[in-house]
């Protein structure tokens, strides 16, 4: 078989985890799991299965490899300091070694990686419809009584009757917006139908979700997106363009941040009370255990925000698992940047605009780990491999050279 269909198939476990999850919350089906740990373990066998009849036509570059050796290296560090500081994870976290082995094994060809991303997006998608649906009939939580739901922000949906901001089936609005922005920015990166549909329901689940850092972010991938298109290039002036594209979007967030929110929606306070943690287990972090006790302990203090985790893919990161873990992430998204900055070079740009996406979204807010194979874990896989399979396709020499 010619076709890598695993890929489809392992890109789809996400949003069929989180769906599963928020159907019939800590619902022991079968064998004490719930329907989205089943649900993840069944398509990864069904993905195993279609690997074993695939057979790749080009192998991946060593910066590929290397690449996914580190996002495993990631995933036992963050495993084993978990059970170390004997805290919880569940199943799906077996997911992860196993969709980068078989990635690693088998190259993929850029139209199944496409076809991938787009499963993505609109698995999404589909989940957030069925939420809304099955939500307002009773059948499973109603998505807008989420804990953190709070007054909505959009004045059209508040007119329109929509009172409280949406966390749908990702069980909170700081999830939710993210998860919107990204299929935005994924449907700005295709053509026809496919570019209608994704950027209008993720912009619905955005509005819904009325989060302002997915919104920032989503403006940085657009950015991105506009400095790269063909009509900027065709201009005489397009470098000067370019430059005053940059320098007005700087100078906005700036003045936004200056002016308006100074204090990141409260994250700087959040930031700054966690902040005394992070001396006490430099190295190593001090684990969720840690984070929870020192919570309790301050929980009632005047001013103390009482929030489990540090507000930013980053600072939780080394919050909870040290500069050892800070290293790893710094390394994951250098590398990501890298990649989409070679397919910007081979006429691409949808990759580089995610990993902004990705990064910058992941900056004020801790939207994934990398325990879990999570929407932001399988995009950011997609950038490298989308970069990679754009090369071979250009000079399949180069491939094969770089592994030499």
């Amino acid at each position: 078989m010619t076709r890598a269909l695993y890929v489809p198939a392992l890109f789809l476990i996400p949003a069929v985890t989180i769906f599963g999850h928020a159907l019939n919350p800590n619902a022991a089906i079968y064998k004490g799991q719930d329907l989205g740990t089943l649900g993840a373990i069944l398509l990864t066998g069904i993905a195993v299965v279609l690997w074993l009849f695939y057979r790749p036509t080009f192998a991946w570059t060593r910066v590929t490899v290397i690449f996914l050796v580190i996002l495993t290296i990631s995933w036992i560090y963050q495993v084993t300091r978990t059970q170390l500081d004997q805290s919880l994870f569940n199943l799906t976290a077996f997911v992860v070694p196993v969709a980068l082995i078989l990635i690693a094994l088998k190259a993929v060809p850029r139209s199944d990686l496409y076809l991938g991303l787009v499963v993505l997006a609109y698995s999404l998608l589909v989940i957030s419809v069925l939420s809304l649906v099955l939500g307002a009939i009773g059948a499973m939580p109603d998505g807008f009584e989420v804990t953190d739901a709070g007054d909505q922000r959009v004045a059209l949906l508040e007119w329109l009757g929509v009172t409280n901001r949406w966390g749908g089936p990702f069980g909170s609005v700081n999830y939710a917006s993210p998860a919107g922005g990204l299929v935005v920015v994924i449907g700005m990166g295709l053509r026809g139908w496919n570019r209608v549909i994704l950027v209008a329901g993720g912009l619905i689940m955005l509005a819904l979700g009325a989060g302002r850092s997915a919104v920032v972010a989503v403006a940085a991938a657009l950015v991105v997106l506009v400095l790269s298109s063909p009509w900027v290039s065709r201009l005489s002036w397009h470098r000067a363009l370019r430059i005053g594209i940059i320098v007005t979007a700087a100078g906005l967030l700036i003045g936004y941040i200056a002016f308006l929110d100074p204090t990141l929606n409260g994250r700087t306070r959040i930031w700054s009370d966690f902040l005394v943690l992070v001396p006490t287990g430099p190295i190593f972090g001090v684990g969720e255990s840690g984070i929870l006790a020192f919570v309790g302990e301050r929980t009632g203090t005047p001013g103390f925000v009482p929030h489990t985790h540090g507000h930013s893919v980053l600072f939780d990161g080394i919050l909870r698992y040290g500069v050892v873990m800070g290293v790893l992430i710094v390394v994951i998204f250098a590398l990501t940047l890298w990649a989409g900055g070679r397919s910007l070079r081979l006429g691409a740009p949808l990759p580089l605009a995610l990993g902004v996406y990705v990064i910058a979204a992941g900056l004020t807010e801790t939207i994934h780990g990398w325990g879990y194979w999570s929407i932001y874990l399988v995009t950011l896989v997609w950038i490298v491999l989308s970069s990679d399979a754009r090369l071979s396709a250009r000079s399949p020499s180069s491939a094969e050279a770089s592994l030499s």
